[in-house]
Protein backbone atom coordinates (compact mmCIF):
# COMPACT_ATOMS: atom_id res chain seq x y z
CA UNK A 1 0.00 0.00 0.00
CA UNK A 2 1.54 3.29 -1.05
CA UNK A 3 1.16 6.21 1.27
CA UNK A 4 -0.18 9.61 0.28
CA UNK A 5 1.27 12.86 1.61
CA UNK A 6 0.08 13.27 5.19
CA UNK A 7 2.25 16.05 6.60
CA UNK A 8 0.50 19.06 8.15
CA UNK A 9 2.11 22.02 9.95
CA UNK A 10 0.91 21.54 13.51
CA UNK A 11 2.16 24.93 14.59
CA UNK A 12 -0.17 26.49 12.03
CA UNK A 13 -3.03 24.36 13.34
CA UNK A 14 -2.31 25.51 16.88
CA UNK A 15 -2.27 29.16 15.80
CA UNK A 16 -5.60 28.68 14.04
CA UNK A 17 -7.08 27.17 17.19
CA UNK A 18 -5.91 30.04 19.34
CA UNK A 19 -7.56 32.50 16.99
CA UNK A 20 -10.74 30.64 16.11
CA UNK A 21 -11.81 28.57 19.08
CA UNK A 22 -12.49 31.30 21.60
CA UNK A 23 -15.10 33.22 19.61
CA UNK A 24 -18.41 34.07 21.22
CA UNK A 25 -20.30 32.26 18.46
CA UNK A 26 -18.98 28.96 19.77
CA UNK A 27 -21.59 28.79 22.51
CA UNK A 28 -24.64 29.64 20.40
CA UNK A 29 -25.31 26.07 19.35
CA UNK A 30 -25.19 24.89 22.93
CA UNK A 31 -27.77 27.52 23.92
CA UNK A 32 -30.08 26.15 21.24
CA UNK A 33 -29.65 22.65 22.65
CA UNK A 34 -30.51 23.88 26.15
CA UNK A 35 -33.72 25.51 24.91
CA UNK A 36 -34.80 22.35 23.08
CA UNK A 37 -34.23 23.71 19.56
CA UNK A 38 -32.60 21.61 16.87
CA UNK A 39 -28.80 21.79 16.99
CA UNK A 40 -27.32 22.63 13.60
CA UNK A 41 -23.64 23.01 14.43
CA UNK A 42 -21.12 21.39 16.73
CA UNK A 43 -21.03 23.21 20.12
CA UNK A 44 -17.42 24.36 20.39
CA UNK A 45 -15.79 24.85 23.77
CA UNK A 46 -14.60 28.34 24.66
CA UNK A 47 -11.15 28.88 26.18
CA UNK A 48 -11.30 31.19 29.23
CA UNK A 49 -9.64 34.53 28.60
CA UNK A 50 -7.55 34.19 31.73
CA UNK A 51 -5.57 31.37 30.07
CA UNK A 52 -3.02 33.27 28.02
CA UNK A 53 -0.17 30.78 27.61
CA UNK A 54 -0.46 29.22 24.09
CA UNK A 55 0.35 25.69 25.26
CA UNK A 56 -2.09 25.93 28.15
CA UNK A 57 -4.80 27.09 25.75
CA UNK A 58 -4.19 24.12 23.45
CA UNK A 59 -4.19 21.76 26.45
CA UNK A 60 -7.46 23.23 27.68
CA UNK A 61 -9.00 22.73 24.26
CA UNK A 62 -7.83 19.12 24.22
CA UNK A 63 -9.26 18.37 27.66
CA UNK A 64 -12.63 20.11 27.23
CA UNK A 65 -13.31 19.77 23.50
CA UNK A 66 -16.20 17.32 23.99
CA UNK A 67 -17.78 18.82 27.12
CA UNK A 68 -20.68 20.61 25.40
CA UNK A 69 -21.13 17.86 22.84
CA UNK A 70 -21.58 15.33 25.66
CA UNK A 71 -24.58 17.28 26.99
CA UNK A 72 -26.47 17.03 23.70
CA UNK A 73 -29.26 14.56 23.13
CA UNK A 74 -30.44 13.24 19.81
CA UNK A 75 -30.47 10.29 17.47
CA UNK A 76 -27.27 8.42 16.58
CA UNK A 77 -27.40 6.35 13.39
CA UNK A 78 -25.64 6.20 10.04
CA UNK A 79 -26.33 9.88 9.36
CA UNK A 80 -26.31 11.54 12.79
CA UNK A 81 -24.35 11.51 16.03
CA UNK A 82 -26.35 12.82 19.01
CA UNK A 83 -28.59 14.70 16.59
CA UNK A 84 -25.74 16.37 14.70
CA UNK A 85 -24.92 15.50 11.08
CA UNK A 86 -22.30 12.76 11.13
CA UNK A 87 -20.02 14.67 8.74
CA UNK A 88 -20.04 17.72 11.03
CA UNK A 89 -18.98 15.60 14.00
CA UNK A 90 -16.34 13.89 11.88
CA UNK A 91 -14.90 17.25 10.84
CA UNK A 92 -14.66 18.33 14.48
CA UNK A 93 -13.06 15.01 15.39
CA UNK A 94 -10.38 15.79 12.82
CA UNK A 95 -9.86 19.19 14.46
CA UNK A 96 -9.63 17.59 17.91
CA UNK A 97 -7.10 15.06 16.57
CA UNK A 98 -4.90 17.96 15.42
CA UNK A 99 -5.27 19.60 18.83
CA UNK A 100 -4.19 16.37 20.54
CA UNK A 101 -1.01 16.25 18.44
CA UNK A 102 -0.14 19.74 19.66
CA UNK A 103 -1.15 19.16 23.29
CA UNK A 104 1.01 17.97 26.18
CA UNK A 105 1.07 14.29 27.25
CA UNK A 106 -0.99 14.79 30.42
CA UNK A 107 -3.72 16.77 28.64
CA UNK A 108 -3.74 14.25 25.80
CA UNK A 109 -4.19 11.29 28.12
CA UNK A 110 -6.90 13.04 30.13
CA UNK A 111 -8.75 14.02 26.94
CA UNK A 112 -8.72 10.50 25.51
CA UNK A 113 -9.92 8.97 28.77
CA UNK A 114 -12.66 11.60 29.06
CA UNK A 115 -14.07 11.19 25.56
CA UNK A 116 -14.30 7.42 25.95
CA UNK A 117 -15.91 7.72 29.37
CA UNK A 118 -18.50 10.21 28.07
CA UNK A 119 -19.27 8.01 25.05
CA UNK A 120 -19.75 4.92 27.22
CA UNK A 121 -22.08 6.84 29.51
CA UNK A 122 -24.11 7.91 26.49
CA UNK A 123 -24.75 4.84 24.33
CA UNK A 124 -23.15 1.97 22.45
CA UNK A 125 -24.02 3.74 19.20
CA UNK A 126 -22.13 6.91 20.15
CA UNK A 127 -19.15 4.88 21.34
CA UNK A 128 -19.06 2.96 18.05
CA UNK A 129 -19.11 6.12 15.92
CA UNK A 130 -16.27 7.68 17.91
CA UNK A 131 -14.31 4.42 17.65
CA UNK A 132 -14.73 4.55 13.88
CA UNK A 133 -13.45 8.13 13.80
CA UNK A 134 -10.49 7.25 16.03
CA UNK A 135 -9.47 4.39 13.74
CA UNK A 136 -9.64 6.69 10.74
CA UNK A 137 -7.84 9.73 12.14
CA UNK A 138 -5.27 8.14 14.48
CA UNK A 139 -4.47 4.86 12.72
CA UNK A 140 -5.20 5.08 8.99
CA UNK A 141 -1.82 5.21 7.19
CA UNK A 142 -2.88 8.17 5.04
CA UNK A 143 -4.46 10.29 7.77
CA UNK A 144 -2.73 13.68 8.24
CA UNK A 145 -3.29 13.27 11.99
CA UNK A 146 -2.13 9.64 12.18
CA UNK A 147 -0.22 9.09 15.42
CA UNK A 148 0.39 5.63 16.83
CA UNK A 149 1.41 6.96 20.24
CA UNK A 150 -1.93 8.73 20.58
CA UNK A 151 -3.72 5.68 19.20
CA UNK A 152 -1.90 3.42 21.66
CA UNK A 153 -3.00 5.59 24.60
CA UNK A 154 -6.53 5.50 23.19
CA UNK A 155 -6.42 1.70 22.85
CA UNK A 156 -5.28 1.30 26.46
CA UNK A 157 -8.39 3.19 27.64
CA UNK A 158 -10.66 1.51 25.11
CA UNK A 159 -9.64 -2.01 26.12
CA UNK A 160 -10.04 -1.16 29.81
CA UNK A 161 -13.82 -1.04 29.43
CA UNK A 162 -16.72 -2.69 27.62
CA UNK A 163 -16.87 -2.64 23.82
CA UNK A 164 -19.91 -2.45 21.53
CA UNK A 165 -19.07 -6.00 20.46
CA UNK A 166 -16.67 -8.08 22.57
CA UNK A 167 -15.48 -9.82 19.40
CA UNK A 168 -13.68 -6.54 18.67
CA UNK A 169 -11.36 -7.06 21.64
CA UNK A 170 -8.99 -9.38 19.77
CA UNK A 171 -8.81 -6.98 16.80
CA UNK A 172 -7.96 -3.99 18.95
CA UNK A 173 -5.56 -6.11 20.99
CA UNK A 174 -3.72 -6.90 17.74
CA UNK A 175 -3.66 -3.22 16.79
CA UNK A 176 -2.17 -2.48 20.21
CA UNK A 177 0.54 -5.08 19.61
CA UNK A 178 1.43 -3.52 16.26
CA UNK A 179 1.53 0.00 17.72
CA UNK A 180 3.83 -1.24 20.49
CA UNK A 181 6.50 -2.31 17.99
CA UNK A 182 9.59 -0.07 17.71
CA UNK A 183 8.21 2.80 19.78
CA UNK A 184 10.31 5.97 20.10
CA UNK A 185 12.92 5.49 22.81
CA UNK A 186 13.07 1.71 22.39
CA UNK A 187 15.61 -0.38 20.42
CA UNK A 188 14.60 -0.93 16.81
CA UNK A 189 14.06 -4.52 15.77
CA UNK A 190 17.19 -6.01 14.23
CA UNK A 191 16.95 -8.08 11.07
CA UNK A 192 19.16 -9.50 8.30
CA UNK A 193 18.91 -8.34 4.71
CA UNK A 194 20.58 -9.13 1.40
CA UNK A 195 22.41 -6.45 -0.57
CA UNK A 196 22.35 -6.30 -4.40
CA UNK A 197 25.75 -8.02 -4.38
CA UNK A 198 24.34 -10.98 -2.42
CA UNK A 199 25.98 -10.04 0.88
CA UNK A 200 24.02 -10.70 4.08
CA UNK A 201 24.02 -7.80 6.54
CA UNK A 202 22.06 -6.91 9.65
CA UNK A 203 20.62 -3.53 10.56
CA UNK A 204 22.81 -3.42 13.67
CA UNK A 205 25.93 -3.93 11.51
CA UNK A 206 25.50 -0.38 10.21
CA UNK A 207 27.59 1.94 12.37
CA UNK A 208 26.82 5.67 12.35
CA UNK A 209 25.74 8.36 14.82
CA UNK A 210 22.34 8.38 13.08
CA UNK A 211 20.67 5.93 10.73
CA UNK A 212 17.69 6.66 8.51
CA UNK A 213 15.90 3.36 7.88
CA UNK A 214 13.64 3.50 4.83
CA UNK A 215 11.24 0.78 3.76
CA UNK A 216 10.43 1.43 0.10
CA UNK A 217 9.20 -0.17 -3.11
CA UNK A 218 10.41 0.27 -6.71
CA UNK A 219 8.13 2.59 -8.63
CA UNK A 220 6.53 4.12 -5.52
CA UNK A 221 6.01 7.84 -6.33
CA UNK A 222 6.31 9.05 -2.72
CA UNK A 223 9.43 6.92 -2.23
CA UNK A 224 10.95 8.64 -5.27
CA UNK A 225 9.92 12.02 -3.86
CA UNK A 226 11.64 11.31 -0.54
CA UNK A 227 14.76 10.15 -2.39
CA UNK A 228 14.81 13.30 -4.50
CA UNK A 229 14.39 15.52 -1.45
CA UNK A 230 17.32 13.87 0.29
CA UNK A 231 19.52 14.21 -2.77
CA UNK A 232 18.69 17.91 -3.14
CA UNK A 233 19.30 18.68 0.54
CA UNK A 234 22.92 19.84 0.52
CA UNK A 235 23.45 20.01 4.33
CA UNK A 236 22.13 16.47 4.80
CA UNK A 237 24.11 15.20 1.81
CA UNK A 238 27.23 16.52 3.56
CA UNK A 239 26.29 14.55 6.68
CA UNK A 240 25.91 11.45 4.53
CA UNK A 241 29.33 12.10 2.98
CA UNK A 242 31.02 12.37 6.38
CA UNK A 243 29.27 9.30 7.80
CA UNK A 244 27.39 11.25 10.47
CA UNK A 245 24.21 9.93 8.85
CA UNK A 246 23.66 6.71 6.93
CA UNK A 247 20.63 5.58 4.95
CA UNK A 248 19.53 1.95 5.02
CA UNK A 249 16.94 1.36 2.29
CA UNK A 250 15.05 -1.95 2.55
CA UNK A 251 12.67 -3.59 0.09
CA UNK A 252 10.20 -5.64 2.18
CA UNK A 253 8.20 -7.34 -0.60
CA UNK A 254 8.77 -10.36 -2.85
CA UNK A 255 9.17 -9.14 -6.45
CA UNK A 256 12.91 -9.71 -6.59
CA UNK A 257 13.17 -9.07 -10.31
CA UNK A 258 11.53 -5.63 -10.01
CA UNK A 259 13.84 -4.68 -7.13
CA UNK A 260 17.01 -5.87 -8.87
CA UNK A 261 16.05 -3.90 -11.96
CA UNK A 262 15.33 -0.73 -9.97
CA UNK A 263 18.05 -0.84 -7.30
CA UNK A 264 20.60 0.94 -9.49
CA UNK A 265 18.43 4.06 -9.24
CA UNK A 266 19.20 4.50 -5.55
CA UNK A 267 22.07 6.82 -4.53
CA UNK A 268 25.39 4.93 -4.32
CA UNK A 269 25.97 6.08 -0.74
CA UNK A 270 22.79 4.34 0.44
CA UNK A 271 22.98 0.86 1.91
CA UNK A 272 20.29 -1.05 0.03
CA UNK A 273 18.89 -4.49 0.70
CA UNK A 274 15.85 -6.71 0.50
CA UNK A 275 14.03 -8.94 2.94
CA UNK A 276 15.38 -12.18 1.48
CA UNK A 277 13.67 -14.47 4.03
CA UNK A 278 10.29 -12.68 4.14
CA UNK A 279 10.55 -11.98 7.85
CA UNK A 280 9.34 -8.41 8.17
CA UNK A 281 5.70 -9.18 7.50
CA UNK A 282 5.53 -12.76 8.76
CA UNK A 283 7.17 -12.02 12.11
CA UNK A 284 5.63 -8.58 12.65
CA UNK A 285 9.06 -7.06 13.31
CA UNK A 286 7.80 -3.75 11.94
CA UNK A 287 4.28 -2.51 11.35
CA UNK A 288 4.57 -1.78 7.62
CA UNK A 289 1.01 -0.85 6.78
CA UNK A 290 2.02 1.64 4.08
CA UNK A 291 5.05 2.46 1.97
CA UNK A 292 7.29 4.39 2.33
CA UNK A 293 7.95 4.03 6.03
CA UNK A 294 10.80 6.00 7.63
CA UNK A 295 12.52 5.37 10.97
CA UNK A 296 15.23 7.60 12.41
CA UNK A 297 17.61 5.74 14.73
CA UNK A 298 20.49 6.82 16.94
CA UNK A 299 23.93 5.19 17.21
CA UNK A 300 22.58 2.43 19.49
CA UNK A 301 19.65 1.86 17.10
CA UNK A 302 17.12 3.35 19.48
CA UNK A 303 14.12 4.78 17.68
CA UNK A 304 13.98 8.57 17.51
CA UNK A 305 11.14 8.79 14.97
CA UNK A 306 8.81 5.96 14.04
CA UNK A 307 7.13 5.73 10.63
CA UNK A 308 7.67 9.44 10.06
CA UNK A 309 7.20 11.64 7.02
CA UNK A 310 10.18 13.04 5.18
CA UNK A 311 9.37 16.48 6.57
CA UNK A 312 9.39 15.19 10.14
CA UNK A 313 12.72 13.46 9.58
CA UNK A 314 14.25 16.53 7.97
CA UNK A 315 13.16 18.81 10.82
CA UNK A 316 14.53 16.40 13.44
CA UNK A 317 17.87 16.06 11.64
CA UNK A 318 18.18 19.83 11.37
CA UNK A 319 17.52 20.06 15.12
CA UNK A 320 20.22 17.44 15.73
CA UNK A 321 22.90 18.68 13.37
CA UNK A 322 22.40 22.43 13.00
CA UNK A 323 20.93 23.84 16.22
Amino acid sequence: MNRAFRYIPLAAVACFLLLACGGRHAGSSNSSAASGEAVKTFPMIEVPGMISDPQERVDYMAEHFWDRFAKLSGVTDSSFVKGLPSMAVKEKFALWASILKASGPAARTKSLASVLSKAREDSIAVLQRLMDFADEFFYDPNSPTRDEEIYLTYLDRLLDGPLPDEDLRSRYGFYKKLCSLNRPGTPAGDFPFMTPEGRIMRLYDVKAPYVLLIFSNPGCPLCASYQENLQKNVPLKEKLATGALKVVNIYPDEDIEAWEEYVRNYPPEWICGRDHINQLFSNNLYSLRAIPSLYLLDAEKKVILKDATYEEVEMKLYDIFFQ
